[in-house]
């Protein structure tokens, strides 16, 4: 069978409630303390990992075959798919677990929503076997649409920042190895000791909109000041700062620079 290694086979208790484990997925969409709903890494790493994520989604539909043979006609089968931008270990699999349970009738809507509200990771039932990881996929990576637009050919982007606070050295040396192509980390270093410190208030060009609206709202900590570069810049290394040259802010919440949605899919069958 095509779907051999690839899905989850349940051969001894059907799906008789498919409404409550869809009940079941609706509560955990939203930002949640998932503690009940991981496991362990078994390191010193347990004292440092924050239990709270954001799902944005969770559903479960009817699915079908990867390829339609004789044998696929004997069995049902169900997406659970859920979106979120992390997830903790082996979180979607104990979430898929519990559901499924729910569907058999082994397990009460009631008894999962205390899980949620209780959470601890003592409260995982011993007798839950998990679900294999073979039947977990990576279905996408998402991005804003802003994160992939292509600048201009006549115009470069170099930071500036509002502050050289300690906590944004980092968030500061990335981007600048990614502003400057195969910059070293020293050279990084170097480089962020001459960066301008520009305030400017009258963000007027179309493109730095969206931007400018971060940065009023105080939700970023960064902005990238546009740099026109004169029509010969072989001839320097230095960009030139044009008296006009306009700022927009660069979103750095959870110091990235880049939304990241993954999206998660556990295929089983009945």
């Amino acid at each position: 069978m095509t779907e051999h290694d690839r899905c989850h086979f349940l051969l001894d208790h059907p799906f008789v409630d498919m409404d409550a484990a869809r009940e079941c997925a609706k509560m955990v969409v939203g930002v949640k303390n998932f503690a009940s709903f991981m496991s362990r890494y078994g390191t010193d790493r347990d004292e440092t990992v924050n239990p709270t994520r954001t799902l944005h989604s969770f559903d479960i539909t009817p699915s079908k075959s990867f390829f339609d043979t004789e044998w696929d006609k004997q069995f049902y089968y169900w997406d659970f798919t859920c979106t979120g931008r992390a997830f903790l270990y082996k979180q979607v699999r104990k979430l898929v677990t519990a559901m499924i349970q729910v569907a058999q009738k082994r397990f009460t809507v009631e008894e999962f929503a205390w899980m949620l509200n209780n959470p601890s990771t003592d409260n995982w039932p011993s007798h839950m076997k998990l679900v294999p990881p073979y039947g977990l996929f990576l279905m996408d990576i998402g991005y804003r649409e802003e994160d992939l637009r292509v600048p201009k050919d006549n115009i470069r982007y170099s930071l500036v920042l509002e502050s050289m606070q300690s906590d944004n050295k980092l968030e500061v040396i990335k981007i600048l190895r990614e502003l400057h192509g195969s910059c070293t980390i020293l050279q990084a270093r170097d480089m962020m000791k001459n960066l301008p410190v520009v305030v400017r208030s009258d963000l007027v060009e179309r493109d730095a909109r969206f931007y400018q609206e971060l940065f009023e709202n105080k939700q970023c900590m960064t902005r990238l000041e546009k740099i026109v570069l004169p029509s010969d810049d072989t001839e320097t290394n230095k960009p030139v700062h044009d008296s006009d040259s306009l700022c927009s802010s660069n979103d750095s919440e959870d110091n990235k620079n880049s939304q990241v949605n993954n999206d998660e899919k556990v295929k089983t069958t009945n």
